[in-house]
């Protein structure tokens, strides 16, 4: 809608969604996420999420491929949270995603499809409703579960939502390790000095503990 209430015209979804749409986000760019039980927009195939331009068209760019997959009957995606680097977190009642086993939460890159560095396990019992996202990148999320990944959580539970890396000392030297998918470990002599990628390094890697101190990170490809 205008801000006086009337409907803008230059946002046409078309046909529009084939069932409920649950849940939209507005992304920084002006594209629209939006989630629910559809499986085509506008006659395009889109299992339970799809993106839309800033007219209203089905964006291509974001492809789910397989999309979501059913949990028993009604499967749906209820909430959509957005981190500051484009990717989603989606939580709902589903099974899998593009036939990869994700139980009601997940996470998706920028181009729709599932960023496997995101692992919750054997997920959510049950259906997840809200997901919300905390300023260290943990996630929260609320629903009817009272299990997440086996372990006991009633309705409530957080979850670490990005990579971390692990260092541990070995005699003389530091073990650095960290999921290799889709991330480049960095080092620079001080934390506000200029970071440079580790030549070759892949998790884990072992550093020798010399006098002068460093510091590392990991850098998205």
């Amino acid at each position: 809608l205008n801000a006086n209430g009337s409907v803008d015209e230059s946002f046409d979804p078309g046909t529009g969604a084939d069932s409920d749409v649950e849940s939209v986000v507005l992304q920084s760019d002006g594209k629209v996420l939006m989630g629910g039980a559809f499986t085509t927009v506008n006659g395009e195939t889109r299992k339970l999420i799809a993106r839309l331009n800033s007219n209203g068209s089905v964006d291509s760019s974001f492809d789910p491929a397989g999309g979501f997959g059913p949990d028993s009957i009604f499967p749906s995606v209820y909430s959509i949270a957005l981190q500051f680097n484009g990717k989603a977190f989606v939580g709902g009642k589903f099974t899998t995603v593009n036939t990869t086993d994700r139980k009601r939460i997940a996470r998706l890159n920028t181009d729709g499809s599932l960023d496997t560095s995101f692992d919750p396990g054997t997920g959510a019992s049950a259906t997840v409703f809200p997901v919300a996202l905390q300023r260290d990148d943990k996630v929260l999320i609320g629903g009817l579960f009272i299990t997440v990944n086996g372990v006991s959580h009633l309705r409530l539970a957080r979850l670490v939502g990005d990579t971390r890396l692990t260092i541990q000392r070995l005699g003389g030297s530091v073990v650095v390790s960290w999921p290799n998918a889709g991330f480049t470990l960095q080092s620079a002599p001080l934390p506000t000095g200029t970071f440079t990628n580790a030549a070759g390094a892949t998790s884990p890697h072992t550093n020798p503990a010399t006098a002068p101190q460093q510091y590392f990170r990991l850098k998205t490809d």
